[in-house]
C-alpha cells in the first residue's frame, strides 16, 4: 500500500470538472429507465452494479454488458453523464481480485466517473487509472469535513456523496473543501436533511425521527422564504408511505415539510447534485419523478429568491406514492 500511496501523491487530478450548477442525478435499472431519466432532464445517471461472478481469465461481466454500453452512448449523445457505482461483488473469487477486475473493465466503457466507498480501492484506481474520475460514497462515520479533507489530500476524488441523514451545517462545511462537489440524496427512502436549531416551543416529548441524531431531530417550524439561507428547522426527503418513508412529511401532513422547499438553501451552500431514488423499478414513474425535480431545480436556479413549490409538483409526487 505504501508504494501505491506514493504514486497517488504525484497523480494529476481526474479530468471531471466540479460544476457550479445544481445537477439532478437519477438512477437507471435498465436501458429503458436510463432513456426515461435522460429524456426528462437528468444531468447524470447513476448505475448500481453488483456482478454475479467472473469470467475465466479474471474478466468481469461488466465488460460484456451490451445494454450498459448502449446506455452510455445514449446518455452521452444527450449530454448526460454516467456514473457507475461498484458494489461488493457476490462471488466466490477473492473480493479484491473481483473488484479490481470490475474497475479495469469500467475504465474501458467510457463512463464519466466511478463511485467507490473503499479507500484502498480508490488508491488503486487513482494509481492505475488516473483518467477515471472518482466519487467517494462517504459512510456516516466519515461525515466530518476534516476527515474528508484528509482523504482528499491523499486521493484525487472529485465528488463526495453524503449519507442519507445529514445536517445543513455539515453540508455547508464539506462543500467548502476545495476541489470536490457535494452530492446528497434529496428524495428517497430514509433520507433526511437536518438543521441544528431547535424551536423554542419544542419539548422532550416532541416526536423524533427514526435514525436521526438525537441532538438535532426535534421537529421545528420554519419559514422557507427567510432571507437567511440556513434559517429553519428540520427537513425530510421523499414521499409519505412505506415505500419512500418520508417521516416528517407524513407525520405533519403538510406540504411545507417537503424537501423541494429547501432547494434555494441547498443551491446557496453550493450543493453540486441532488440524487433521487425510486424503490419501484418503473420507467414511467421514474420519468414522472425526474420531470418534477427537473422543473423545480430549473425554476429555483432561474430565480432563487422568489422560488415557490408548485402544488402540481406535490400532487404528482403524491400520485406516485399512492400508486405503489
Amino acid at each position: 500500500m505504501g508504494k501505491v500511496s506514493a504514486q497517488v501523491f504525484s497523480l494529476r487530478r481526474a479530468s471531471e470538472p466540479v460544476t457550479e450548477r445544481l445537477e439532478l442525478a437519477c438512477p437507471a435499472y435498465n436501458l429503458t429507465s436510463l432513456k426515461a431519466a435522460v429524456e426528462n432532464g437528468a444531468n447524470s445517471i447513476y448505475i448500481e452494479y453488483r456482478p454475479a461472478g467472473l469470467h475465466p481469465h479474471l474478466r468481469s461481466l461488466l465488460a460484456h454488458d451490451a445494454a450498459l454500453r448502449k446506455g452510455i452512448r445514449y446518455a452521452h449523445a444527450h449530454k448526460a453523464k454516467v456514473v457507475l457505482s461498484l458494489s461488493q461483488p457476490h462471488v466466490d473469487a477473492d473480493p479484491w481480485t473481483a473488484s479490481i477486475a470490475m474497475i479495469r473493465d469500467a475504465s474501458k466503457l467510457g463512463i464519466d466517473a466511478i463511485t467507490l466507498s473503499d479507500p484502498a480501492l480508490m488508491l488503486y484506481t487513482a494509481a492505475h487509472y488516473p483518467g477515471l474520475a472518482m466519487h467517494y460514497m462517504a459512510p456516516q462515520s466519515m461525515l466530518e469535513a476534516n476527515a474528508i479533507r484528509h482523504l482528499k489530500r491523499n486521493i484525487p476524488f472529485t465528488r463526495v456523496i453524503l449519507p442519507r441523514v445529514v445536517s445543513v451545517a455539515q453540508i455547508e462545511e464539506i462543500s467548502r473543501i476545495p476541489g470536490i462537489g457535494v452530492e446528497l440524496v434529496g428524495f428517497g427512502k430514509g433520507c433526511t436533511i437536518l438543521t441544528p436549531r431547535v424551536a423554542p416551543h419544542d419539548t422532550p416529548d416532541t416526536p423524533t425521527l427514526p435514525g436521526c441524531p438525537a441532538a438535532i431531530e426535534r421537529i421545528s417550524q420554519r419559514s422557507f422564504h427567510s432571507a437567511t439561507p440556513l434559517d429553519g428547522g428540520t427537513e425530510a426527503c421523499g414521499l409519505p408511505g412505506p415505500a419512500m418513508n418520508d417521516q416528517l412529511f407524513h407525520l405533519e401532513h403538510s406540504d411545507e415539510w417537503h424537501a423541494l422547499n429547501v432547494l434555494p438553501q441547498l443551491a446557496a451552500i453550493h450543493v453540486r447534485a441532488l440524487r433521487i431514488e425510486l424503490q419501484e423499478h418503473s420507467s414511467s414513474k421514474l420519468a414522472r419523478l425526474t420531470r418534477v425535480w427537473r422543473e423545480a431545480i430549473d425554476e429555483c436556479l432561474h430565480d432563487t429568491q422568489h422560488f415557490n413549490v408548485r402544488p402540481a409538483w406535490l400532487a404528482e409526487l403524491r400520485n406516485l406514492s399512492s400508486s405503489h
